[in-house]
């Protein structure tokens, strides 16, 4: 074992074929190992005399194995070397030797040393760092590398990094403890632990960084206030806040900036660990002199049962920082509770009020995403803790905003019930503003992140008013009006695909018949609309088009079942009436469906009979491309499982046949065009259309 088998093994850990075969070499080596490590602690091999089976040569070519070995792409390859590296530090520490204890923490200290020096970003020296921790101890590593808290704060800049910088972290954070408390006592341990733990992960909170700060708040400042959890208020001190304002003084003077980006982020870990109890209120009776000036006062948050006191000028400025990481991890721990039955505030109403316009117009994706997460949050909460309100009996939803009862004996029940009617007001007030910020011609990200927010809202709440008793609906009448519901459909043609897609969806969740679509004049007049655009060269406008049948389709097709018919006269669909008593009613079919798709295959036929006779002509108008398209949208719509399809199974039957072969003509006709040579063709067809012709439709 000794002297045959781990020599071998290692000559092919130095010279592997691949990283397969390197992989399973270090797991045979590992294996090897953990029976050497059986024999050591069994007494079965015999360290007297000359002959040392494990020698230092040995155990130094292990370690270069290992350091080589750190930085793998493959991770099961780097776990195996982990693995490798505590079976090895455990053999060393079971050999028996003269001074034993002194030549093993020399040992320790040399691979720390060797460790220390492959730099705060290689990620894979962290885990064998926490492995040394336990056996050297925290005091011994910081005085080998007297900045190492500092440099691993640092480098948590580096994503790649950060757990395995925790997995350290933590483990270091807790020998750390338990050493100041052996040498100090509990209270005074806890001070100097502090000491020497804290000033390094501020000075990376306050840097200025976004990425460093973000990633800190995510991983470091957690496992901290895991070890020492009332750490929290000294590190509050830091920014004159809390208990500990007096007594913690910071090493520089910060900046404004700096000390909402550190309230911003002990703000929201606590929120994660649960140490924040209760919602962020107004604190009437605190009002110090540079508060005062503002004009806005104080907020009180309680954590851990102590009340700490907060400028509220700092909230608003966080809301509103030109970092966006910044503004999403304030909004979440102002707006976000883990009880989620909890009534928000009015100062968090008032905040919340403020932020959202001052956001609408930021182009971020990423942004734009985590905005709308916090949203659909917020609206869960909202939902859960209203629809509580009003099964206890202790709240009714009301048109306006007064309050019956307000000069009750019962001060809380009161206050309850004006949270829940704030609340109330203010989704109404939410609603509407998010749906006049869809406004024609309106910028591109505020209707993007409008858009996205009512559609998060139209998932808690649906927009068709359901009759009931103490119903909940935060919208106003005016939003299912016709002049909102054309808004919408105008949107429809926007030149960005998001808008187009989103203003459908709503749409979608509109009552059915549209709100001032519900005539047979006004269906056509859409009809014909849409017709002009699924004609149209342009992608953007044929697309356009087709959502708009496709919406069409849904809302009066499969939910109302109105018969569609093809007329020669329009050379398109049209709603097929009748007269009676000198009123036009729209007429439904049994089978809506399977009309409707005749339709669309008899308006194809026709596209292509003039693509027949005039091919340029015809492409010019877009060919088949938006009919195509139109059709593949319905079978998006589809259901065909559902009763109204299988009502007319053999009549879809021959449809589809129909439909497959005329794409096959289309396939023979567009064929010798596009296997021809194409490179007198223009560049981009928007020269070889007519706009104003066009536009004389639109």
């Amino acid at each position: 074992m000794y002297d045959g088998i781990l020599p071998e093994l290692c000559k092919h850990c130095e010279n592997p074929i691949d990283s397969h075969f390197n992989f399973h070499a270090l797991t045979v080596t590992q294996i090897c190992l953990q029976q050497i490590k059986t024999f050591v602690l069994t007494d079965s091999t015999d360290f007297s005399g000359d002959y040392k089976p494990f020698s230092r040569n040995v155990i130094n070519r292990i370690l270069r194995i290992i350091w080589r070995n750190l930085e793998d792409p493959l991770s099961q390859t780097v776990k195996q070397v982990h693995l490798i590296f505590d079976l090895l530090l455990d053999i060393e520490s079971c050999i028996p030797s003269e001074d034993r204890g002194l030549n093993n923490k020399l040992f320790l200290s040399n691979i720390a040393n060797d460790l220390l020096c492959l730099g705060p970003r290689c990620k894979g020296r962290y885990v064998p760092l926490a492995s040394l921790t336990k056996r050297l101890g925290a005091k011994s590593l910081l005085s080998l590398k007297p900045n190492l808290l500092s440099e691993t704060a640092y480098a948590y800049i580096d994503d790649d990094v950060c757990c395995a910088a925790t997995t350290f972290l933590k483990s270091f954070l807790e020998t750390l403890r338990d050493e100041c408390w052996n040498n100090d006592g509990v209270d005074q341990g806890y001070d100097a632990f502090r000491v020497l733990c804290l000033p390094p992960l501020m000075r990376g909170l306050v840097s200025g960084n976004s990425k460093l700060r973000s990633n800190l708040n995510t991983y470091a400042l957690p496992a901290l206030i895991e070890v020492d959890a009332d750490s929290i208020f000294t590190m509050l001190g830091f920014i004159s806040v809390g208990p500990s304002a007096k007594a913690t003084e910071p090493d520089v003077v910060l900046k404004n900036d700096q000390c909402i980006a550190t309230l911003v982020s002990l703000l929201k870990v606590s929120r994660n660990l649960a140490l924040v109890e209760g919602d962020i209120d107004l604190d009437p009776d605190k009002l110090s002199v540079s508060q005062k000036e503002d004009n806005r006062g104080a907020a009180v948050i309680s954590i851990r049962g102590i009340n700490v006191t907060v400028p509220i000028n700092w909230f608003a400025l966080a809301l509103t920082h030109s970092d966006e990481s910044l503004r999403i991890d304030a909004a979440e721990s102002l707006f976000l509770n883990p009880k989620t039955s909890s009534l928000p505030s009015s100062l968090e109403l008032n905040l919340l009020k403020e932020a959202v316009p001052l956001n609408m117009r930021c182009s971020s994706t990423a942004f734009q995403m985590k905005w709308t997460s916090l949203f659909r949050k917020f609206f869960a909460r909202v939902r859960t803790a209203l629809d509580r309100q009003v099964k206890q009996g202790s709240w009714i939803p009301s048109s306006t905003s007064s309050i019956e009862g307000a000069d009750s004996v019962d001060a809380p029940k009161v206050a309850v019930i004006q949270r829940a009617e704030d609340l109330f007001q203010f989704m109404k007030w939410l609603s509407s503003f998010l749906f006049n910020s869809c406004y024609p011609s309106g910028p591109y990200e505020r209707k993007t992140i409008a858009m996205e927010l009512i559609l998060t809202l139209l998932d808690v709440w649906p927009i068709c008013h359901s009759e009931g008793k103490n119903n909940l609906y935060p919208y106003n009448d005016s939003i299912i009006l016709p002049d909102s519901t054309i808004s919408f459909v105008g949107s429809i043609i926007d030149s960005w695909d998001r808008l187009r897609e989103n203003s459908f969806r709503i749409l979608l969740q509109f009552p059915t018949p549209l709100p001032g679509i519900s005539s047979s004049l006004s269906i056509n007049n859409v009809i014909r609309w849409a017709k002009t655009l699924v004609l149209s060269p342009r992608v953007r406008e044929s697309d356009a088009g087709a959502l708009t049948f496709r919406l069409i389709f849904r809302k009066y097709v499969l939910e109302l079942g109105v018969s569609l018919v093809f007329s020669k006269e329009s050379d398109c669909l049209e709603c097929y009436t009748q007269s009676t008593d000198g009123d036009t009613e729209v007429v439904t079919s049994q089978n809506p469906v399977a009309q409707y798709i005749s339709s669309l295959i008899q308006w194809l036929c026709t596209v292509v009979e003039e693509g027949e006779k005039d091919l340029s002509e015809a492409c010019k108008k877009s060919f088949v491309h938006g009919v195509l398209l139109t059709l593949r949208y319905t079978f998006d719509e589809l259901d065909w499982n559902s009763e109204v399809v299988q009502s007319c199974v053999s009549e879809m039957k021959c449809l589809v046949e129909r439909l497959l072969q005329l794409i096959m003509h289309i396939t023979s006709l567009a064929l010798w065009v596009v296997s021809s040579d194409a490179w007198y063709m223009p560049y981009d067809m928007d020269d070889v259309i007519d706009d104003g012709s066009f536009l004389r439709y639109i």
